[in-house]
């Protein structure tokens, strides 16, 4: 799964180039190999069936102009560079990540573009679903896209879907916000089985503040 992140943020890096063209169609569903009987997967966002306390996760600023998340453990920080492609448009990039109990991986990736390089939501979404679809262990892949009002400063944009990796029926849960020249992802993916896994991803995402207090 590890893998499966990175290559989604290596092509995320590349859309500095696709931000300055017209924004594609919104992404079709991929039709894929039918899911077993034995793999029926509920709508989503699958209901949230536990009552966990998380009022003792810690809250820890991420990036140069911190984003707060809230999490059982802190995340890590994963160094990747900036390909040669995409350094002309790319001035900063930062990542972390995190894998917690019943499958749940989560990861942080915060890139700030130069001055004058085009930013936008649609196109970075639309990658995302791009990246995800052409990957060859994903099939039965959904999404949909919501505008997220939230109380921070910034445009914010959710994506909310489920497939199936490797054969095991998956969610996944992807948050977009830009601030000028910086878009701020975290992206969640568990398994569907997952006892916790939606109770947790909605306390990381209604947890996101862009000051400490």
């Amino acid at each position: 799964m590890k893998t499966f992140f990175l290559s989604v943020l290596s092509f995320l890096l590349l859309l500095s180039m696709g931000c300055q063209q017209d924004t594609p169609p919104a992404p079709q569903d991929q039709e894929g190999t039918p899911a077993q009987d034995s793999m029926v997967m509920h709508d989503y966002p699958p209901p949230i069936l536990d009552t966990i306390d998380r009022s003792g996760w810690e809250s820890k600023g991420y990036g140069t102009n911190p984003v707060y998340v809230a999490t059982p453990l802190p995340f890590i920080t994963t160094k990747e560079s900036i390909p040669e492609s995409a350094a002309a448009f790319i001035q900063r990039r930062e990542t972390y990540s995190g894998v917690f109990e019943n499958g749940l991986q989560v990861i942080v990736n915060i890139m700030e573009y130069k001055p004058k390089v085009p930013v936008s939501l649609a196109q970075t979404a639309a990658s995302v679903v791009e990246q995800m679809t052409n990957d060859p262990a994903i099939t039965e892949f959904e999404s949909y896209n919501t505008a997220i009002p939230l109380d921070i400063q910034g445009l914010a944009m959710r994506q909310d879907g489920k497939m199936f990796k490797d054969g095991t029926p998956t969610y996944w849960c992807n948050m977009l916000i830009q601030r000028g020249q910086e878009i701020f992802q975290l992206m969640a993916i568990y398994p569907a089985g997952s006892p916790t896994g939606t109770g947790d991803v909605e306390a990381m995402m209604s947890s996101i503040r862009f000051s400490a207090e």
